[in-house]
């Protein structure tokens, strides 16, 4: 398979996953919250953690699957940063943009926890393929 063709195939969840994710962030809710110390256990903060460990874990199976090897310690770090910014992007995003959506501190926890999440379970659970 072409390398162009190998990209579009196994990032295509990634790219996805990344643009319902930018949707769900610009629909409904309230305005800035508070710090809540029960905030972190709410059902919301699960489906951040939920959405970004599903993320990170799209774009490390790509990366193995495009590449056919496992991503060097600096290319984890890439997938993890990239994902956790992304999570705290839109929450400024939902603070300036999205007057309909609030912006809470917790929630780009929960998206840097469920990012870090997903590249740990890729670790595991991806192989690339031996020839």
């Amino acid at each position: 398979m072409k390398l162009q063709t190998k990209f579009v195939v196994y990032y295509f969840p990634a790219v996805v996953l990344t643009i319902v994710i930018f949707i769900l962030s610009a629909l409904s809710s309230g305005t800035f919250k508070a710090f809540n110390l029960s905030d972190l256990l709410a059902l919301d903060k699960v489906g951040h953690c939920l959405a970004y460990l599903s993320l990170s874990f799209f774009y490390y199976f790509g990366f193995i699957k495009s590449k056919n090897r496992k991503p060097a310690f600096k290319e984890i770090l890439w997938i993890l940063l990239a994902c956790s910014l992304y999570g705290i992007l839109l929450e400024f995003c939902q603070l300036y943009f999205f007057s309909s959506r609030c912006f809470e501190i917790l929630d780009m926890i929960a998206n840097a926890t469920g990012a870090l999440l997903g590249v740990i379970i890729g670790f595991y659970l991806v192989k690339p393929k031996i020839n």
